[in-house]
């Protein structure tokens, strides 16, 4: 059906990629069960508009289809993706019989699974009293730099309502995936978000690529397995608020759940101003320090050698990330894909261009897929 839907829009006679909305286009409720089954007698005969010109005209699209491949004695069936060509008026009754048909289903699917849950910071705390372990969850799917700190929000919260005396130092350490934390928005926000929590200085510091799983991870199986032995005993987690209501009533629960409204991250987009200086080299950065606000220091390796002050050492970089202000530099800053280019979340995206040094030689190239730290790229030789 989507390989459908993509040459439909492609040829201009459907306007939209959502199948949610082009059932929603032909039923009255895309919740009633009569409506998605077809059996509904004021929309069963409501057919998509399709801007059907020219019938005649030829077209070529993809459709999934099983095929008998053998192997040595053995007759497999798989499914293989294969151009099938006709006009598009059989491009148009192909569609329509199909999204009939993909109705109950996408009913029946959409009830099954139920509402999905975000269970986006695990976190093992550290003090001088001790550790301790937190887990967060939400009805938010949304996993960028402002969603992690409204969930780290509540964490550092009951960290400090343990203690007589405010926490002066913040330290994280995290993987460095480009759409959560290595980016200018998060140098932005824990360059002044943590300064109203009463903290005079912060770290963030990126682990090593390819180096395991550490204690955080270790909380978010403990958490995912409690889920799955529930539902093996028989019993449902259809939402979120379940979910979240299982794991905080567990009695020898040692990890800490907290509950995270949308809200709550919606407080954080309106933080970010609208145009945010770069941070030249971020991709290559191990550490980002904070202990003014608005000003960051990064470098290629973490240190601590003078702290709480900042010292000079890997080539410690300067940014004043107030908006509109340029970026001082305290020296060269930690390599990157191009130490002459600035390279930033803005530039980081798929189907961006950019431009790559290898072996000292620069191409052009397009951002194809990005997974973690991992950025694939098709350059122009």
């Amino acid at each position: 059906m989507r390989l459908l839907i993509e040459c439909l829009v492609h040829k201009g006679m459907i306007p939209t990629k959502s199948l949610s909305d082009l059932l929603s286009s032909i039923t009255c409720n895309s919740e009633d069960q009569k409506c998605m089954s077809r059996q509904c007698t004021i929309c069963c005969f409501d057919e998509v508009q399709l801007n059907l010109h020219n019938p005649s005209d030829l077209a070529r699209w993809e459709q999934w289809q099983r095929e008998e491949v053998t192997v040595g004695e053995k007759v497999y069936k798989n499914w293989v993706k294969k151009g099938v060509s006709g006009t598009l008026r059989e491009l148009a009754d192909t569609f329509l019989h199909d999204l009939e048909s993909i109705a109950s289903h996408q009913f029946n699917w959409m009830h099954q699974a139920g509402e999905a849950a975000s269970n986006h910071t695990y976190s093992v705390a550290y003090t001088k009293t001790g550790c301790r372990s937190f887990a967060t969850i939400s009805k938010s799917l949304r996993h960028d730099e402002r969603a992690v700190w409204a969930h780290l929000q509540p964490v550092i919260e009951d960290l400090q309502n343990q203690r007589d005396t405010p926490f002066k130092s913040l330290h994280v350490i995290s993987d460095g995936p480009v759409t959560q934390y290595r980016n200018k928005p998060n140098c932005f926000l824990m360059s002044t978000v943590p300064f109203s929590w009463g903290f005079q200085c912060i770290t963030w510091n990126y682990s090593e690529r390819g180096h395991g799983k550490g204690a955080p991870d270790g909380v978010g199986a403990c958490v995912k397995r409690m889920a799955d032995q529930f539902v093996l005993n028989g019993r449902d987690l259809q939402t979120p608020e379940a979910l979240y209501d299982l794991l905080s009533s567990k009695d020898g629960m040692k990890i800490k759940i907290k509950w995270i409204e949308e809200k709550d991250i919606e407080k954080f987009d309106e933080l970010l101003p609208p145009v945010i200086p770069a941070v030249k080299g971020i991709l290559g950065t191990h550490q980002i320090c904070s202990t003014a606000v608005g000003k960051v220091f990064h470098r290629a390796v973490s240190c601590f050698c003078n702290y709480p002050s900042v010292c000079g050492c890997f080539k410690a970089a300067n940014v004043t990330m107030t908006p509109g202000s340029p970026a001082h530099e305290v020296s060269s800053p930690p390599p990157s894909l191009d130490d002459d280019d600035e390279c930033d979340q803005d530039v980081v995206e798929v189907g961006r261009f950019i431009i790559v040094r290898y072996d000292e030689k620069r191409y052009v190239g397009q951002i194809l897929a990005i997974q973690e730290e991992e950025i694939q790229v098709s350059c122009m030789a």
